[in-house]
């Protein structure tokens, strides 16, 4: 809320509901907060087209929603962030087609799947918005079919506007934390994934769990945390009826 905020941190107004800010505790060379003017949940659904809106109104950008239980630094209060475009590694690793697979088109929106990445990835890309939120909500659906004790499916979402299209990556999540989180000792990796993470850039809060942290490490938490490759190609099959 504004009222809550520092005098010196101005914002820039959008749409009337939301308030664009630079992060007062960037990871990007380039990062703001965009919260919601009134304060309302963290939950996806009610708001993805706007995610999307942004995305196009900030084309330098990738937009990042983390859900309340996948590392929102505010799950009570609806925000999202956005980040320089390029600076995560699976926006690369999209354009070169090296794990992503075009399972399926739907009203000409691209629906992937990606192999051997360690973690469950739905992408969906596309030049008509509102098809994209249609095909979101009927996944948001599908997942939350399966998390019904949960006020929304687990997830975290990227999306960026480039080359005429909307491009959204979403990464179904099954855990909120690795076991290494809760660990003792010298076992122990503070590490709590958010969409960053998912986007190949891992953020360690803690200096020596940064020295210490291998690559084995991040498959394996990324495996713990994320919906499986098989899981989300099945996902994908069930709401396209393929």
């Amino acid at each position: 809320m504004a009222e809550n905020r520092p005098l010196q941190q101005q914002g820039l107004a959008f749409d009337d509901d939301y308030t664009i800010l630079i992060n007062p505790f960037p990871i990007f060379p380039e990062h703001l907060t965009i919260p919601h003017n009134s304060h309302t949940d963290q939950l996806i659904a009610p708001y993805f087209g706007m995610m999307l809106s942004l995305a196009k109104e900030l084309e330098a950008f990738t937009l990042f929603y983390n859900g309340p239980k996948c590392g929102a630094s505010a799950p009570d209060h609806f925000h999202f962030q956005a980040g320089t475009k390029g600076f995560m590694p699976i926006e690369e690793d999209f354009r070169s087609g090296e794990y992503a697979n075009l399972i399926a088109k739907e009203n000409e929106i691209e629906v992937y799947n990606w192999k051997g990445y360690n973690r469950g990835v739905i992408t969906l890309k596309g030049a008509d918005n509102t098809g994209i939120v249609a095909l979101f909500h009927k996944l948001h659906t599908y997942l939350h079919a399966t998390q019904i004790q949960e006020i929304e499916p687990m997830l975290n979402v990227l999306a960026y506007f480039e080359d005429d299209n909307w491009i959204a990556h979403i990464f179904p999540r099954i855990l909120h934390r690795p076991a290494c989180y809760f660990a003792n000792g010298s076992e122990q990796i503070l590490i709590s994934p958010a969409s960053v993470d998912m986007g190949g850039i891992f953020i360690t809060p803690r200096q020596e769990d940064f020295e210490k942290i291998t690559a084995g490490d991040i498959a394996d938490i990324l495996k713990q945390v994320c919906l499986s490759e098989e899981d989300t190609e099945s996902a994908i099959k069930a709401i396209l009826h393929v």
